[in-house]
């Protein structure tokens, strides 16, 4: 079973879409509670172009979140990658907006262990290196190009002089 997204107007506010915030529910490499929040989740994956996304959502239980913060993954937040191993009512617009001014302005800081939604549920990719994986995938789709040829472009970049 799925997860339902919804997004706030305010997950919108620095230019990422739905499709990209949904792309990232399903590349997802970081899900885990914010420090000092009861029920507010730090969620990191894959734009459709294979770019880090940083994507803060509430859980409201029933396998449906709600998004209030979309952005390009601020280089802070990288750390949480090499790291990684109660239902509510829905929040208001006004709310929404206020958490979102405040996590575009703070870092969250998480709990260890307090996996989100993504990480319950079992949609994480195993693999040898699954960010590689998932962002030859996430290139492949974008590209419309096969992940051997998206390696060779990569390497021919390297090694052109």
């Amino acid at each position: 079973m799925g997860i339902r997204i919804v997004c706030k107007q305010s997950a919108f506010k620095h230019g990422i879409t739905e499709d990209d915030i949904r792309w990232a529910f399903n590349t997802v490499k970081y899900d885990n509670l914010v420090e000092g929040f009861e029920n507010k989740y730090l969620l990191i994956g894959f734009d459709t172009h294979g770019n880090l996304l940083e994507v803060m959502y509430g859980d409201l239980g029933e396998n449906v979140v709600s998004v209030f913060h979309a952005m390009k993954c601020r280089k802070a937040l990288l750390s949480l990658l090499t790291r990684y191993e109660e239902t509510v009512t829905d929040m208001t617009e006004e709310e929404a907006n206020a958490l979102d001014e405040y996590f575009t302005q703070n870092l969250p800081k998480v709990v260890p262990g307090k996996v989100g939604v993504t990480t319950r549920q079992g949609f994480r990719m195993v693999a040898v290196d699954y960010l590689s994986e998932d962002y030859l995938l996430t290139m492949a789709l974008a590209t419309k190009k096969p992940p051997t040829e998206i390696i060779s472009e990569l390497i021919r970049e390297k090694i052109a002089v």
